[in-house]
């Protein structure tokens, strides 16, 4: 099974805010792996961490400096899938024969940066991290790699153990 070495993740802003909860000195972890260009958040999800205060927002404002693993979406590709996104799933999501809650359906309703982790992974070829039902739906409409955060660390862990360094 591909650990972070082998692929590149787009994390929401609650799959961050659930390993900084959970695990707060595996943060460390993490911006390892952005350093590495194995971890990347796309702008509308810095747009949301950056307002909170403490150890997070540290962390991805230090991605943005240091790291570059900030997704500014000024590509025309990143535009036009963002809005191609939007358009689709926005209001709400048929899987199947069923009708589900689309990117807006959430608190943060049309300012959700959920569209923009999955125009990201569509179109450089990422994997999301994500829980929201909502962007697993769309990254399995469109073939799109998705893990819950959960997978994400077990991933993470999994790639360490047997290192032969410390963080």
């Amino acid at each position: 099974m591909p650990g972070p070495s082998n692929e590149i993740y787009c994390l929401d802003a609650d799959a961050l805010v659930n390993i900084q909860n959970c695990y707060p000195k595996d943060i460390r972890r993490i911006d390892y792996y952005a350093k590495k260009g194995k971890v990347v958040i796309a702008e509308g999800v810095y747009r949301e961490i950056c307002p909170r205060a403490g150890r997070l927002k540290e962390t991805v404002q230090n991605w943005r400096k240091k790291h570059g693993a900030v997704i500014w979406l000024l590509e025309p590709a990143l535009q036009r899938e963002l809005s191609r996104m939007e358009n689709a799933y926005g209001e709400a999501i048929t899987l199947g024969d069923q009708k589900r809650k689309g990117f807006w359906s959430s608190k943060s309703g049309k300012r959700s940066a959920d569209s923009q982790v999955v125009a990201v992974c569509k179109v450089r070829g990422y994997a999301a991290v994500s829980n929201d039902e909502a962007v697993q739906n769309a990254c399995h409409i469109e073939n799109v790699p998705c893990f819950t955060w959960q997978e994400f660390y077990r991933r993470m862990k999994q790639d360490f153990q047997g290192s032969l360094f410390e963080l």
